[in-house]
């Protein structure tokens, strides 16, 4: 019985390939939504207001570490008039996420308040935090998971540029 269980084990343990995750929603519709705005929660954050324009969405939390680590990036995102940031912050308390924006700043446009999850859930998010670009029509496009750093800023900005360009 020992050999069988540490077989069970080992094999458990032993390297296997990797598993990709897949957005299965990339090239769909983005799933539709009405929240609360963060900031004002008497005022809605829907994705009504992405139509027309290329828009980046990026789910965060205050009990996320490496959604405080991305904040430097996405403040900086402020600066581009190309870059349409919208943030959804996901599963958190509201006074933590207050804080949270008063403390590294608040780079978005529009903060909906996703208290518990739904949102998330429809865009399948695995973790966060999780930024998606969505085209002109709202579809998605791309999708970064994991803190964005210079170099997947960067690619970001690629791709936006490229989408932009396109009617």
């Amino acid at each position: 019985m020992f050999i069988v269980i540490s077989g069970v084990l080992a094999w458990g343990l032993w390297p296997h390939e990797k598993k990709v995750l897949i957005n299965k929603l990339e090239g769909e519709y983005t799933p539709s939504f009405t929240l609360p705005n963060l900031l004002a929660l008497d005022k809605k954050v829907s994705t009504d207001q992405f139509k027309g324009q290329v828009t980046v969405v990026n789910f965060w939390a205050d009990w996320c570490f490496e959604c405080k680590r991305e904040m430097p990036i996405l403040n900086q995102f402020t600066k581009l008039p190309q870059v349409k940031l919208y943030g959804i912050n996901f599963r958190d308390d509201y006074n933590s996420a207050l804080g949270l924006l008063k403390r590294f700043g608040n780079p978005y446009r529009a903060n909906a308040f996703d208290k518990d999850g739904v949102t998330g859930i429809d865009f399948g998010i695995s973790g966060l935090p999780e930024t998606f670009i969505l085209d002109k029509k709202g579809k998605i496009v791309y999708r970064h998971i994991g803190p964005l750093t210079e170099g997947s800023a960067q690619k970001l900005l690629q791709i936006i540029a490229r989408y932009n360009q396109m009617n």
